[in-house]
């Protein structure tokens, strides 16, 4: 069956339905207000003037609310919102990075140990990430995890930080489980570079520097602290990111990409 044109006497029937209703009820107010204004006025309880300003506050009233109804499905979409953002800020985490709770190792040599892992994230509890997972990654080498995308890469990355707590298994660290150990100290042992890595608005030596907030050289004296990030840089490799070869203090002072390269 073909479409109707936009222009068809069906549409134009529509609107002139929707004008012929808007006037009746305009009429309709006019004539209730002017009948009941009578027999007011007639009794003497109220004066012409009087009814003429009633009249239009119910009429200037009527259009401000007619004009109001269009928004209302913005103002409900903002309430649900709303409640959204609040459960999340009242939302007590289980996870507490600033308690003092649990055990601080004296040295740590790095050995990870994930001992049957069963993990399903809370967003999609229909969907197990990880079953009966072991794995050991020893300290001192270097370990790659491939695999396809959504297969539990980063959440073995997000276990060992203690992101999440497995639903099933334990993690361990030099054999201790990281559920035992202070969480902020345990997060302050690893260092992580994520595939997209954020960058603040500042130079590459500031952004270094910044990893050193909370630990005790963070009030080391200006050179101390240089040396350091210097030092960092290094066994990073930062003067030649990206294939771009410069001087280290040259890097490290740039702010963007195209000061690097220059």
């Amino acid at each position: 069956m073909p479409c109707r044109p936009q222009g068809s006497p069906l549409n134009h029937l529509k609107q002139h339905d929707v004008l012929t209703l808007s006037a009746r009820f305009i009429y309709l107010n006019y004539g209730l207000a002017f009948w009941m204004g009578s027999r007011f006025l007639v009794d003497g309880s109220v004066g012409l003037s009087q009814i003429l300003t009633i009249q239009l506050a119910i009429m200037i009233g009527a259009f401000a609310l007619g004009n109001v109804a269009p928004n209302i499905q913005a103002v409900t979409s903002a309430v649900a919102a709303a409640n959204k953002i609040y459960a999340v800020i009242d939302r007590v985490s289980p996870l507490d990075p600033a308690s003092t709770e649990g055990k601080k190792l004296d040295a740590v040599q790095g050995n990870v140990e994930l001992r049957n892992i069963k993990h399903i994230y809370p967003s999609r509890p229909e969907v197990v990430v990880m079953e009966d997972v072991n794995l050991l990654i020893p300290a001192g080498k270097s370990t790659a995890l491939v695999g396809a995308s959504g297969s539990g890469k980063s959440t073995i990355v997000g276990l060992v930080e203690r992101f999440y707590d497995p639903v099933g298994g334990s993690v361990y660290i030099d054999g201790h489980d990281v559920k035992g150990l202070n969480l902020c100290w345990l997060r302050r042992q690893i260092s992580l570079v994520s595939q997209e890595p954020v960058l603040f608005a500042t130079s590459i030596y500031d952004n270094i520097k910044h990893g050193l907030i909370g630990t005790t050289q963070e009030q080391e004296s200006e050179k101390a602290v240089r040396e350091l990030v210097e030092r960092a840089a290094k066994m990073a490799n930062v003067s030649t990111a990206n294939g771009i070869k410069s001087s280290l203090r040259h890097t490290l002072y740039a702010k963007t990409l195209d000061e690097m390269m220059f």
